[in-house]
């Protein structure tokens, strides 16, 4: 008997399996991979929600002069002399819709007659609201349908005006502002 161990016949077999690792590797750094990751998307199941609106319209006036009411063409020719009043009435349309929400309606009025006039003096209150120092609070609880909101400008021209004073005095309507402001909820 010998001693000596038998060897295998054919050929070696060694090369195979580092072809195999390396065709492996080259298939993973390809982006050719198996591998999968698992994903989920689903919806909020949510309402939608809206937002909401401040809006002020001056809607078209109607005028007084001393009591009488006079069209919109005679307000446009008028010449004012000591003595006479004229009421203006704009009425105000006030948009206000939020949960949370509160407005000051405010008025400049200040340019409407030079200054230095003291013969002719202008007022603009507004009707329907409750005016808190120089502005008028608003919200939608204080919008009452049932209740007209109108800014109501009145130009005095002071009957005891004497000589010429004041004559060729330009009334600048077109000076009146109205600005609604959003402010903080209380």
């Amino acid at each position: 008997m010998s001693k000596h161990a038998e060897t295998p016949t054919g050929p070696k077999k060694s090369g195979v399996p580092i072809l195999a690792i390396a065709a492996g590797a080259a298939l993973l750094l390809s982006g050719g991979s198996t591998l999968a990751y698992w994903s989920v998307e689903q919806s909020a199941a949510l309402e939608s929600i809206q937002t909401g609106d401040l809006n002020l319209v001056v809607d078209d006036a109607t005028w007084e002069l001393n009591g009488t009411a006079i069209s919109e063409s005679q307000a446009d020719n008028l010449k004012l002399v000591p003595g006479d009043t004229v009421e203006i009435t704009l009425p105000l349309d006030i948009t206000l819709v939020g949960d949370n929400l509160s407005a000051e309606l405010s008025v400049a009025d200040s340019g409407i007659v030079a200054s230095g006039n003291e013969d002719i003096s202008v007022t603009t209150t507004i009707s329907g609201l409750t005016a808190s120092g120089t502005v008028y609070p608003v919200t939608p609880a204080t919008l009452d349908p049932e209740t007209s909101i109108a800014a109501v400008v009145t130009i005095d021209f002071d009957a005891t005006t004497s000589e010429r004073d004041s004559t060729d005095v330009t009334i600048n309507l077109d000076e009146l502002e109205f600005t609604l402001t959003q402010v903080p909820t209380p």
